[in-house]
This record gives structure tokens, sequence and C-alpha cells, in this order.
């Protein structure tokens, strides 16, 4: 996954790195660079939506491979395009593949995994998403950007490759009625010395309700299905609105007010540097401290370092000498606080969530929406900030954050339930309502 991730970065990381070689070379307004920037968000969430009847026709393997297809194809545009609407559309494809390829990818972790590594391998999502963003601004600061875009494409082929030697998923096979497919490919997962017997027949009675009848919107008053749904898609949602978009715009303007005359890419590069250490950090907690643990964890840090970055650009406005004279220390401590807090919680935990969370019946669909909710959010949050900005001024878009960073606490403390150590099917067990387990498996079938 290593490879599909990367491609996250490249534009994001380019334009950091050279978005004055875009104006010069390539004549934009600046509404064409806005929306250059951030078409990438519309063809992810697009993307989203795509994968669901993907992932049920050719299974999480051959969706991931075929999502390669329209990134090769972007790179290709972004990279050799002059005019504006060939770039427009190339970012538009790498964004679809991140959206189709970010569904299905999480699914297949989830599904191939077992129980007490499927958060450490989650957790690797998010790690190398930000390795990646790392990689391509560095590469980026020595070359040009179009051929950074061409040297991108390697990765998806790296990628391809590799995925080529993988087997599908057991569950996808089980549902499909391939079960000596699907017993080799999680003896492969498992080991050649594993007893797969219990594991195989828990997928089978998981997808019982799935093959018994198809998904009817009365099957929403289920609480295994609604109450999953409802947490993941929140989540989903919470994990741009606590403002990781907003921390990423003003990077230059924060190293600034320190007396640190950094430049954007450097102090991007700084940030990168501590989420990947915060990502690595992260992988060793998800199995120990468990997802709701350090979701109540991280939002509550993120919300207290929200709040102490309005606090201080209110001041800078009302006492600007006092302030930079006592207060200089404070931004640049939020902002290391806040990037650690978020690589190794609500950042690597919602990707986690979609992979684990939702049953047979709807896993592709909501794995899927998970992806739009995610990526919607961004593109929204994106759009809204020049307008936030002029409107609450940059101490009230701050605090407006803080609001949604201690909202997302409050939800994780009251609504998320810990899957630490549960299989897939003990987890939709989880949100059955209260009843003896063999009553809960009743009601799942049913």
């Amino acid at each position: 996954f290593t490879g599909a991730d990367e491609q996250t970065s490249l534009i994001s990381a380019s334009a950091a790195a050279s978005n004055a070689q875009v104006e010069d070379e390539i004549v934009m307004t600046t509404q064409e660079l806005s929306w250059f920037m951030s078409v990438f968000a519309l063809g992810a969430l697009v993307g989203g939506l795509m994968s669901s009847p993907f992932m049920n026709k050719v299974g999480r393997k051959g969706t991931m491979l075929a999502s390669s297809i329209p990134s090769i194809v972007g790179w290709l545009m972004t990279g050799l395009g002059t005019a504006f609407p060939v770039l427009l559309i190339g970012r538009l494809l790498t964004g679809l593949f991140i959206g189709i390829n970010g569904a299905a990818s999480n699914a297949y972790m989830g599904e191939i995994a077992s129980s007490d590594i499927r958060g450490i391998l989650g957790s690797f999502y998010e790690l190398f998403l930000v390795v990646g963003i790392l990689l391509e601004m560095v590469v980026g600061t020595y070359i040009e950007w179009q051929v950074l875009a061409l040297l991108s494409i390697a990765p998806t082929i790296l990628f391809m490759f590799l995925m080529l030697f993988n087997k599908e998923s057991p569950a996808f096979l089980l549902m499909k009625g391939k079960e000596e497919e699907a017993r080799a490919a999680l003896q492969y997962f498992r080991g050649p010395d594993y007893s797969i017997e219990q594991e195989i027949n828990d997928i089978k009675e998981s997808q019982k309700e799935v093959k018994a009848a198809s998904f009817r919107p009365s099957d929403m008053k289920k609480p295994h299905i609604y109450k999953p749904l409802a947490t993941t898609f929140t989540i989903a949602m919470f994990a741009q609105l606590v403002g990781i978009e907003v921390i990423t715009s003003n990077l230059s303007t924060i190293f600034r007010s320190t007396g640190m005359n950094l430049s954007e890419n450097t102090s991007s590069i700084i940030c990168i540097f501590v989420e990947i250490v915060a990502g690595v950090v992260a992988i060793f907690l998800v199995e120990r401290a468990g997802r709701k643990s350090l979701l109540i964890i991280s939002t509550a840090m993120l919300t207290l370092c929200m709040g102490s970055l309005g606090t201080y650009f209110y001041l800078l406005q009302e006492q600007e000498e006092w302030t930079t004279e006592y207060l200089s220390w404070l931004p640049l401590t939020a902002l290391v606080v806040y990037t650690f807090a978020y690589g190794t919680g609500i950042g690597p935990v919602v990707w986690i969530l979609v992979g684990e969370m939702f049953p047979p019946m709807v896993r592709e669909t909501a794995a899927g929406v998970s992806v739009f909710v995610i990526w919607t959010t961004s593109f929204l949050t994106v759009q809204s900030y020049e307008f936030l900005m002029k409107t609450l001024n940059s101490y009230g878009l701050y605090w407006l954050y803080t609001g949604f960073c201690a909202a997302c606490t409050l939800f994780c403390i009251t609504f998320v339930k810990e899957t630490k150590g549960k299989t897939l099917e003990e987890i939709t067990l989880m949100f059955v309502k209260d009843k003896p387990l063999a009553s809960q498996k009743t009601d799942v079938d049913s």
C-alpha cells in the first residue's frame, strides 16, 4: 500500500514546493489555482462512491488493480499537460484513484488481518501516507513539479506489480461461493500451520444475513447496521473538522509568529516529520491502548492546541508587544503537539474503523461512503477557508475548530465502542441490542 498512499501527496506537496512555478510556467488565475488544488478532493469523493459496485463485482484486489488506471492517466496528464482543463482532469483522475483505492484497500486490510494485528496494519495506511508526502516534498524541492508528476507514476506501477502476487480477500471469495479459493487465501494469510476452520465458520455465520436477502432500506433499523455506520461516518467527518486543513494552510504564518522565518515547504517538512514519528508511535499504541482511548486522548489534545492557537492570535492582535515577548513559544508548541496528537490518534484510527466496523451486508457501500465523507469534508473545509478567515479572523477560525475538536471528544466518549482485539464478527455482534450471545446471532441472521 505504500505506492498507493504516496500518490495522495503529489500536487499538494509539489504545489507547496513550487506554487510559483505553476503560476509562472502555466498562467492561472487565483480561482483556477484554487480549483487546481482542491479538485483532487472532488475526484476522491467521487471515487469513494464508485468503489462499492467495483468491490462487489471484481473484489477488493481487482478494484485496487483497476483503480491504478486513472492514476497513471492522471499523472501523465498532469506532467505533460499545458492547458488548464487538461491539468484539472489529471488532478481529478488522481483523486479518483485515491477515493476508490482508499475504500478498497482499507476494506481489504480489515478482512485479511487477524484481530490481534488488524489495528497495527491499519495504522500503516496513515503512516505511509505521510511518508509519501515527505518524499514528494523533498524531491519536489529539487525538480520541476511536472517531472515530479511523471515520476509519481512509478509507485503506482510498483503497487500494481506487488498486488498481482497477493490473494483476494477470503471474505469476498466466500461471499461469491468460492470456498476452496477462500480457504486457500486464508491459509496463505495465516500460515501453513494455522487452523482456519473456526475463522471460516465465523465468516460464513456473519454472511448468512447477506445471502438470505439483499439489502433493503428497512435494514437500516437494525442496530448492527446503523450504529457502526453512524459512528464511523461521524468520526470520518470529524477527521477533517478538527482542523487539519486549517493547520496545514497556516504553517508558515505560525512559524513566522515565533520569529522563525521558514519557507512554507520547510515548515511543512518539519510537521510531516513529526507526523511520521507519531505514526510510528501509533503502531505500538493502537493494539495496547485501543481505538477509543486514542481517539479521546488525541482529540482532547487537539482541542487544547486549537484553543491555545486561537488565544495566542487574539492576544497578538490586542497586545502584540506583550504576546510576542512572553508567548512566542506557544504557537510552535501547539503546532507540534497538534501534529503529534493527530498522527497518533484520529488520523490513523479513522482508517482502521473504515476497515473493521461494518457488517458484511453493507461493507463495500459503507467503506465507499466513509471515504466520500472524508473527502467531501476535506473539500468543503479547503473551499471555506478563505471565507471563514475573512469573516472570523484567524483567532475566530481557530476557536471555531476548537469547538469541533471538543465535540469530537464528547462524541468519542459517549458513542464510540472499543474494537481492540475483536474479530469482525464480534464487532458486528457488539452493536446488536444487549441480549445473550445466542439471541444476538439470531437477531443478526434475521
